[in-house]
């Protein structure tokens, strides 16, 4: 059994003689580096395909947000118009202080942090608005105060819907 050469009694042992030696070696060099792997896969554009879509997907919703603070701040201002185009009308002692009190709350919900502190200002907001309304108002005032209630519901919409897309 021992004859000397080990391969004769265990030729499997021996890969140039073994069945499939060829296909053994065409692997060897069929294997890549891991750079040549990283050249292929940018080459082909695969390895970067999932990283461009979420970064595309980041960007398109920073966009978004940016769009909607736009908005935001166009409808608080033109709240803020519409309130000094009521103030200059002819008012009652009662809606003058009413107006200041909206204007206040207004002023603070401009400078508030998050999202809570404004929702709680808009209730105050929505509230004095509501108490003016259920004075007795001209047809100009009238009209005017339901322009800024209608602005006050879109800047909440727009308000909401920024608060989804930065959620995401």
């Amino acid at each position: 059994m021992e004859s000397g050469n080990k391969f004769e009694t265990y030729p499997g042992l021996n890969p140039e003689r073994a069945v499939g030696a060829e296909e053994f070696e065409s692997n060897q060099e069929a294997e890549k580096t891991e750079a040549e792997l990283l050249l292929a896969a940018f080459e082909n554009g695969s390895r970067f395909d999932d990283e461009d879509a979420k970064a595309r997907e980041y960007n398109a919703r920073l966009d978004e947000a940016d769009e909607l603070k736009d908005e935001i701040n166009s409808l608080t201002e033109a709240i803020g118009a519409k309130s000094q185009q009521l103030m200059g009308l002819s008012l009652t002692p009662e809606q003058q202080r009413l107006l200041y009190e909206i204007e206040q709350l207004m002023a603070v919900r401009k400078t508030a942090r998050n999202g809570s502190e404004r929702a709680v200002l808009d209730v105050q907001i929505a509230r004095k608005t509501q108490e003016f309304s259920d004075l007795p108002v001209t047809s100009q005032q009238g009209g005017l105060l339901d322009e800024i209630l209608q602005l006050m519901r879109e800047r909440t919409v727009a308000e909401d819907t920024l608060a989804q897309t930065i959620s995401l």
